[in-house]
């Protein structure tokens, strides 16, 4: 998780940039009880989009959307980390 993208980001949104909430989502990320949706993951995610960001009208809508997807989540639901191959494109 980069903080000069992060940064950026905010810039892009039109809102004062903080460090607060980048903080926040990296705690939240590093979680010791995450096994998929880890800081690996938001970088991995935000190369994804990096690689077709010229396929979207909406680059900073759908960055956002990728640094808070999974950052609260229910960690005792039993099937909150796994990984469904039926939903993976491939």
């Amino acid at each position: 998780m980069n903080q000069s993208r992060w940064l950026d980001l905010m810039k892009s949104l039109g809102v004062a940039p903080s460090l607060e909430t980048y903080n926040k989502l990296k705690r939240a990320y590093s979680e010791p009880h995450r096994y998929y949706h880890t800081e690996v993951h938001i970088n991995d995610c935000l190369s994804e989009l990096d690689s077709v960001i010229n396929l979207t009208e909406n680059a900073v809508e759908v960055e956002t959307a990728i640094w808070f997807h999974d950052a609260i989540y229910r960690p005792y639901a039993f099937d909150n980390e796994r990984v469904r191959r039926d939903h993976v494109l491939s």
